[in-house]
């Protein structure tokens, strides 16, 4: 036949409906993907390089026997009331097709030209053949014995199983021997068992699995810059791995008890790691999906792509990347029957199939380190992939050549993705990395191999840390301090003095707790702002100049960023235990310190300093260079001094802190307070600052809510002023004086009746005399029953005198009770006498006196 490749159309033919079965989870998300991209056959290609004779009638019988064992040979689609199924049609064209290239004068380069275009050609799953095998006739002795399939009908897994099926049949056929039991699963039973596992435990495990692993939904790793839809064909890039490399390779896997494929999967990791400046990557690895010896026999779609995630820190060591790979694909095989598709919608990542653009995951890493010999009668076959399907974006195939045993890495690659210059480049840089990473200790860094190309990714994954780090932190706002600032007041300053010997207890302080005078003086304005404020967490601003400088003046930008120290602060806490928490923030805010917070706020979300709050609401700084911590030597905290400072935060101190030879503290520490309030409110800070201070080295044990913060003026303006006591008089005295000072002043008006003092002390004696008379003593009970008049006033008087003048009796006697009425009230006696009922008093009557 001619060498054009056709479509092989299959016959028209629409069998029962009871004949057909539905289409699996995987098969249907495929069929999507190939009507989403036409013109992209969703398919896998191979071919068989084939030395020595070959009979191709036996061959073309040996494929009939295989393609009715496994079914997928004859599988059809169809659609059924709009949904689409599959059955069997084995009365289909199931011809070995023959295209004879001995006559071209490079056969070779025919035959790849040929099959490029057989297996890039647009194909339709309900017209086309599914399943396509051809022998190209090179010469007598050398055929590729080629195959073609849609992935709808078999994945690569079965492929392979389909070709060594068949060439297991064609051997004995050849040498007259009968030929092995089949041991495969009707297609049926393979849909069946999908469908059962859909919504077992088991599925929901895996479901759980890959849902814990993917929750943060991290982008796919790739070289490329850009997305493209995917592509048909590929750039193809091919080596064969030396000997010497292939036995570093083995020593390494062997060193660390994993498999030479994870030795490859960690090579590779670590080297998108550096080219692509991150520290996270995840790799797409394809895994067969078969988990029982009869589905690993047979034929049908049962493959899946999982994520393979490691971390690749430039402080790994070999070792620790190692073992993490082989955690990670212990963990993916096991859960590897959950689909891709489900995960990504389980993840809310798009409904993308794989035949768009960029895919869920990174790389394909397609490891088929299997022996790839055929034995084809008294011929030898090598296998060849062409392709694994749509090319997304790269390709990493490694697989074995039988010959010598060697192993082949291949780059495939996106054609609107990378240049032939881009995957050339990256396919030379990988296989010497490989090498240098073999030949690696197991614990050496990542970062130290081949450390001049590992600066830049040293650098990238560390702002990426740094990113992340100040992002989680300064995710929100800083707190409002809820100090009492007058509105309007403007700012105002005060000066601050610390004494010299104080200066010495914090260095010596310092020294003693391993910080810096620096976290000291950060931890007494995170206390004070506790104290005085309503923050729990405290947020403070630092100005900072990076690692490693000799000389201030020699950076153009020095302290030109600020870190943020949040602590978060009770009173409860004891001084030495805040000079501990903010010491911890102070450490992880230094290991973090080389980003601007210009960057910062970019990450966060711009405008968040004017629409949502400062990241900071005070700020300690230093008028000279001083050391930040002993574990950072050369990282310096000053001024901010050309900043990226949106505004004046709400306390502002400056400290002109002696450095260098004036370091000896034998004269105070002089600096500034500026605050946003009253300069008397201002005064009040700069001391209460000075008193924890003071604290801190005196009493560094107590806590930091019994800190006396009160001046004696504050103390004593606190306490009320003590009144001189006023000596009690009694009524018998007061009138006494009345009398003598005002005998004929007016005492009592009643009506028309007037009464002066002298009278009222009259009427009221004789009255007084009567009841000393009838047995009145000064613990007697006596009621007045009279309306409201002049009398009532002169018997009340009267008892009050008459009281007074009995001095109280020493006996055990019962207290006497007596009662004064007058006209018109004779039933006061009996309200008396109901209320008290058990008192029996005499009576007097005011006209009896």
């Amino acid at each position: 036949m001619d060498g054009s490749p056709d479509r092989g159309i299959v016959s028209a033919a629409r069998p029962d409906d009871e004949l057909t079965f539905p289409l699996s989870a995987a098969q249907l998300s495929l069929l999507v993907a190939q009507q989403l991209r036409p013109e992209i056959p969703v398919s896998i290609a191979q071919y068989v390089d084939v030395d020595g004779p070959l009979d191709i009638e036996l061959l073309t019988a040996a494929s009939k026997q295989t393609g009715r064992e496994i079914g997928s040979g004859y599988l059809r689609l169809v659609e059924v009331d709009g949904v689409a199924r599959q059955w069997l049609d084995l009365d289909m064209d199931d011809s070995l097709d023959v295209v004879d290239l001995r006559a071209e004068s490079d056969p070779e380069s025919a035959a790849q030209e040929w099959m490029r275009r057989e297996h890039t050609a647009a194909i339709d799953p309900f017209t086309d053949r599914l399943v396509r095998l051809a022998v190209l006739v090179l010469r007598d002795d050398h055929y590729y014995w080629y195959s073609r399939i849609h992935h709808v009908a078999l994945d690569g897994f079965g492929a392979m199983s389909m070709m060594n099926r068949t060439a297991e049949i064609y051997t004995a056929a050849v040498r007259d021997l009968p030929v092995p039991p089949a041991v495969t699963a009707p297609l049926q039973s393979l849909v069946k068992a999908e469908a059962d596992y859909l919504g077992s435990t088991r599925w929901e495990r895996d479901r759980d699995y890959w849902n814990t692993k993917m929750a943060d939904k991290p982008g796919g790793t790739s070289l490329a810059s850009s997305t493209a839809p995917s592509q048909a064909w590929s750039r193809l890039r091919s080596a064969t791995v030396p000997t010497e490399l292939r036995s570093s390779l083995e020593r390494l896997a062997a060193a660390h008890d994993v498999t030479t494929s994870s030795v490859v999967i960690g090579a590779l990791a670590a080297y998108l790691a550096r080219a692509t400046g991150t520290r996270d990557v995840v790799l797409s690895l394809p895994v067969s999906g078969r988990t029982t010896k009869a589905a690993r026999r047979s034929g049908g779609m049962m493959s899946n792509v999982v994520p393979i995630r490691a971390s690749v820190d430039p402080h790994f060591a070999v070792g620790d990347l190692l073992h993490e790979v082989k955690i990670e694909l212990t963990g993916a095989l096991r859960h590897q029957k959950y689909r891709h598709e489900d995960l990504r919608r389980d993840l809310n990542a798009g409904d993308h199939s794989i035949a768009d653009g960029r895919g869920f995951h990174g790389p394909l890493i397609n490891l088929m380190l299997f022996h790839s010999g055929i034995t084809l009668g008294d011929a030898h076959g090598e296998l060849n992939v062409i392709s694994t399907g749509p090319i997304e974006d790269l390709s990493v195939n490694v697989y074995q050549t039988s010959a010598a045993e060697e192993i082949q890495i291949d780059f495939a690659a996106n054609p609107d993705l990378y240049t032939n210059e881009d995957i050339s480049r990256h396919h030379r840089r990988f296989l010497e990395f490989l090498e240098l990473f073999c030949a690696a200790e197991s614990g050496t860094r990542l970062m130290d191999i081949d450390p001049d190309a590992a600066g830049k990714w040293i650098a990238e994954v560390q702002h990426a840390r740094n990113v992340e780090y100040w992002s989680a932190t300064l995710s929100n706002p800083a707190e409002e301090l809820g100090l009492p600032v007058v509105a309007g007041t403007g700012r105002t300053s005060t000066p601050l003095e610390i004494e010299a010997g104080l200066c010495r207890s914090l260095e010596t302080m310092a020294t003693t707790m391993n910080t810096s005078l620096f976290v000291l003086f950060q931890s007494a304005m995170a206390g004070l702002l506790r104290r005085v404020g309503s923050a729990d967490e405290v947020s403070i601003g630092v100005s900072v100049r990076g690692y490693g400088a000799s000389n201030p003046d020699d950076f153009v930008s020095m302290f030109a960023n600020q870190l943020v120290l949040r602590s978060t602060v009770s009173n409860t806490m004891t001084l030495t235990d805040l000079v501990g928490a903010v010491d911890t923030v102070a450490i992880e805010a230094l290991e973090h310190a080389d980003i601007l917070l210009s960057s910062v706020t970019a990450a966060l979300g711009d405008g968040r300093w004017v629409e949502t709050g400062p990241l900071f609401r005070a700020m300690v700084c230093f008028e000279e260079p001083l050391d930040a911590h002993p574990r950072f030597p050369g990282l310096m905290v000053g001024a901010p001094i050309g900043s990226d400072l949106a505004t004046v935060p709400e306390l502002f101190v400056s400290l002109a802190i002696p450095t260098g030879e004036h370091a000896d503290f034998d004269q105070p520490i002089s600096g500034v307070l500026d605050w946003l309030g009253t300069k008397e409110q201002a005064e009040d800070l700069a001391d209460r600052y000075l008193r924890i201070l003071t604290a801190m080295v005196g009493t560094p044990h107590s806590a930091l809510g019994s800190v006396d913060l009160l001046r004696p003026d504050a103390r004593q303006a606190l306490v009320p002023p003590v009144l001189p006591i006023t000596p009690v008089r009694t009524l018998s005295e007061i009138l006494s004086d009345r009398i003598r000072a005002t005998p004929e002043a007016i005492a009592v008006v009643a009506g028309s009746e007037r009464v002066s003092y002298r009278e009222l002390d009259r009427r009221s004696n004789q009255l007084a005399r009567k009841l000393v008379d009838h047995g009145v003593r000064s613990e007697s009970l006596v009621g007045i029953m009279l309306r409201k008049s002049v009398d009532m006033i002169v018997a009340a008087v009267a008892v009050v005198k008459g009281r007074r003048r009995i001095p109280p009796t020493r006996s055990c006697a019962p207290r006497r009770a007596f009662g004064i009425r007058g006209r018109g009230c004779a039933t006061g006696v009996r309200h008396l006498r109901f209320h008290f009922p058990e008192l029996h008093f005499p009576e007097l009557r005011l006209p009896e006196l």
